[in-house]
């Protein structure tokens, strides 16, 4: 009797509760469980198991699994209705037959699809793009530029695609960007919100290029640049001064070694165009002024002066910087940390530094002044571990911590860092944290709750394991 109150009190909760509730479900498997509950259940859960359909290399059997997937689409246009990303990271080259029919029907049935993802080299057909090209609502577009010489898709399809608000462009070849990028940014026909080209150190995309697109790019919020070895501060100006509603966002990463910060710097300042700028993302490249130590390679001097003045007049909320050798001693760049969090630090949300050192008495002013501060990538040495929980303890808003230590500098097994060590600073976290992560290990962290012999309910923190289907930002964010 008591079970059936229980069951009776929560189905007659309120049914947007259990849209809310199940939207924390984030394994497929986990979804088709609760769809199998009973029919409320399954109205509300097939649509959070189809909304987004992600297929990755690291998946089992992945080839296999996404012919079944547009099987399923093409037969059942119900459930392809639901989906509105479509993530394709691996695909057959050679699928097998029947499957060209499936996927064209499945992908004509997604007609309240929003974001296409498909980067799988030598997959993508003109067919496939063409079924891309009538659905109604798609405004992003992320894809491989390799089509190899029109074997693989006649990119001259691509400027077919006049509503997208977001392209993404991923290692594009010669007749691709030879006039068909142009004539394809013209076609949105000044409606593109986000541009991300990434390229490995190709010299396909020059300053030249940007120069032709800027004037088609004037609503642009978001520029991401990365591998482009040919940009140079050049190009990246002609975008940002004719864009009339401010980027929020820019990204160069691993652009041309040619790249001026001062120059750049200057630029920016004298013509405003950074007023609007709310997230930055920043390769340091290797330069002249940079001088030599015992410890590393290179230590930036310059540098960081300039980009002093490149962010005076943003408003930033998310900061991210690299390196590009691993692990430089940024000791010199301690007074710039500090600056920018004395100017930027009440509105930081994201702080990211990587392959680079930073010292424990500027991760507590970090935690200290940055008071909306939510997620926090730090590089520091193992010894600094055990003293460091006492540092990020003032951050009582963060959600995401992830340390990286130069394990290459370690050669005893006590610098192994092991799960109990992270709990150990966990436990001294926010409460709000939900995620931990050290090098290639991460964590979700949640509660465990244990009822004493006197009846009282205790909780403390636990390490699980990690469950979500995007790929941690941590593993992303150094691309050169």
């Amino acid at each position: 009797m008591a079970k059936a109150r229980e069951i009776v009190k929560f189905n007659d909760l309120p049914l947007e509760l259990l849209a809310n509730i199940l939207g924390h479900l984030v394994r497929p498997h986990h979804l088709t469980l609760a769809c199998r509950v009973d029919k409320t259940f399954y109205t509300f859960g097939i649509q959070f198991l189809y909304v987004w359909v992600h297929i990755a290399s690291w998946h089992k059997n992945p080839k296999y699994r996404v012919v079944q997937l547009f099987e399923t689409l093409n037969s059942n246009p119900k459930l392809a209705s639901y989906v509105r990303k479509l993530e394709i990271r691996d695909f057959p080259r050679v699928p097998l037959p029947g499957a060209v029919d499936a996927v064209l029907g499945g992908i004509s049935n997604c007609i309240n699809l929003v974001s296409c993802t498909w980067t799988r080299d030598g997959t993508l057909s003109t067919m496939i793009l063409e079924e891309l090209q009538k659905l109604p609502n798609l405004a992003e577009l992320e894809i491989n530029g390799h089509c190899k010489e029109f074997r693989y898709y006649d990119p001259e399809v691509l400027t077919g695609f006049c509503r997208l608000k977001k392209i993404g462009l991923i290692m594009p070849e010669p007749s691709l960007v030879n006039g068909k990028l142009e004539r394809w940014i013209v076609a949105t026909n000044h409606g593109l919100v986000h541009l991300n080209l990434i390229c490995k150190s190709s010299p396909l995309i020059t300053d030249e290029i940007l120069e032709s697109i800027a004037p088609y790019l004037d609503h642009l919020e978001t520029l991401s640049l990365t591998g482009c070895t040919h940009i140079t501060h050049t190009g990246v100006f002609s975008v940002l001064s004719q864009n009339r509603s401010g980027i929020r966002s820019l990204a160069l990463e691993g652009i041309s070694s040619k790249f001026e910060m001062s120059q750049f710097a200057a630029l920016c300042s004298s013509s405003n165009c950074l007023d609007e700028l709310r997230s930055i993302t920043l390769t340091v490249q290797e330069d002249p002024t940079f001088q030599t130590t015992a410890i590393t390679k290179y230590k930036p001097v310059n540098y960081f002066e300039h980009l002093r003045t490149l962010l005076a007049r943003t408003s930033l909320t998310h900061f991210q910087i690299y390196a590009s050798q691993i692990y430089y001693d940024v000791s010199a760049s301690n007074s710039f940390f500090r600056d920018l969090i004395s100017v930027h630090g009440k509105r930081l949300k994201r702080f990211s530094i990587h392959r680079m050192m930073i010292g424990l008495d500027v991760i507590k002013e970090i935690c200290e002044s940055c008071e909306e501060l939510e997620q926090l990538f730090l590089v520091v040495m193992h010894s600094d571990l055990t003293n460091l929980a006492p540092c990020l303890s003032p951050a009582q808003k963060l959600r995401v911590v992830h340390l990286n230590h130069p394990q290459r500098l370690q050669t005893s097994l006590s610098s192994i860092f092991l799960p109990s060590d992270a709990l150990k600073i966990v436990k001294h976290l926010s409460p709000h944290v939900v995620q931990f992560g050290c090098n290639a290990k991460v964590w979700q962290v949640g509660s465990k709750v244990t009822v004493l012999d006197n009846g009282e309910m205790v909780s403390e923190r636990v390490l699980l394991p990690y469950e979500s289907l995007e790929v941690p930002e941590a593993f992303l964010v150094v691309r050169t």
